[in-house]
């Protein structure tokens, strides 16, 4: 249902590729509210892999790193 009304698209990027549904708020801090469909959002994964690292408290993705993986994606058959 998240990625339906989300137009199968990521929330933040607009990416369509590697969709995850993610809690905005997350499980271990709202329990109740983890099928709540207005705390569900469509995430790609390298989004949800930052808000994940954001929120343990973990460095950001290097700019090397970055420049790397846009390297790969823009390689990547559509």
């Amino acid at each position: 249902m998240a990625k339906r009304r989300d137009g199968f698209a990521c929330v933040k990027c607009g990416g369509k590729h590697r969709l995850e549904v993610d809690h905005i708020a997350p499980v271990r801090d709202a329990p109740e509210r983890s099928f709540d469909l207005e705390n569900l959002q469509t995430l790609c994964g390298p989004c949800h892999g930052a808000k994940t690292r954001k929120e343990a408290n973990l460095c950001e993705v290097g700019p090397e790193r970055i420049k790397w993986r846009e390297l790969l994606q823009s390689t990547r058959p559509n």
